[in-house]
């Protein structure tokens, strides 16, 4: 990955800036399901590409491409501390 290349994932807020909507309701958005996230610890991270096929309207079903799985978090496992 050069420097010029952006980044596999973001963070919440470089999401919410990218969506338009604030930190919160990035969270928010999250906690329901409705922003794919990552948690590795007590990160979140939004996968660049999962980010860009929600706002594509893309769920990368049926179009016989290969996407990385990107699961979900409930809403009780982001309340859930480490």
């Amino acid at each position: 990955m050069s420097p010029e290349d952006p980044p596999h994932v973001l963070t919440i807020a470089e999401a919410a800036r990218r969506l338009r909507v604030g930190r919160n309701t990035a969270y928010e958005a999250a906690r329901r399901g409705e922003l794919p996230v990552v948690r590795i610890g007590r990160r979140l991270l939004v996968p660049r590409r999962a980010l860009e096929r929600l706002l594509s309207g893309d769920r990368g079903d049926g179009d016989g491409q290969h996407h990385a799985d990107v699961r979900l978090i409930p809403a009780d496992d982001l309340r859930r501390k480490p």
